[in-house]
């Protein structure tokens, strides 16, 4: 028993048709495994073949860290690679929004001036702003 050349052409298939880049997976396994795993996270799909007609099929997907393991046909495998190829693409490609933070000047300042320490005149305008903060929390 073994996993065929022809369905690792068919896994290979799903996987390019997303345009996944191959240098950023670790592709393994032996004539009765198939292993692939996002080399920068946790995320990995693998395949084993029991007998003649089921596989085992073990996920780590993109919002779970413990592996889901279940049996099934190859119809199944397919099914649940291309499920998990499409979770794959959508969260590399989904920016989280914290990429621009730190290449963003919330306070429109200039980095001299950030380093600058607080002139009489802000330390005076900070306190009287804490004071203010301070006595609308006590009335509240």
């Amino acid at each position: 028993m073994r996993i065929t050349n022809l369905q690792r052409r068919q896994l290979s298939d799903v996987f390019n048709n997303k345009n996944l880049n191959l240098l950023d997976f670790e592709v393994s396994g032996n004539y009765q495994e198939f292993k692939i795993k996002f080399r920068f996270d946790y995320f990995s799909f693998i395949v084993f073949k029991k007998n003649a007609e089921q596989y085992q099929v073990t996920v780590m997907s993109v919002d779970n860290t413990n592996a889901g393991t279940t049996v099934m046909k190859w119809d199944g495998v397919l099914h649940r690679f291309k499920l998990w190829v499409t979770q794959i693409k959508e969260e590399l490609d989904t920016p989280s929004g914290w990429e621009t933070f730190q290449s963003s000047n919330y306070l429109n300042s200039d980095l001299e001036d950030l380093n600058q320490f607080f002139s009489e005149d802000e330390k005076k305008s900070a306190r009287q702003s804490l004071t203010e903060i301070k006595e609308k929390l006590k009335r509240n």
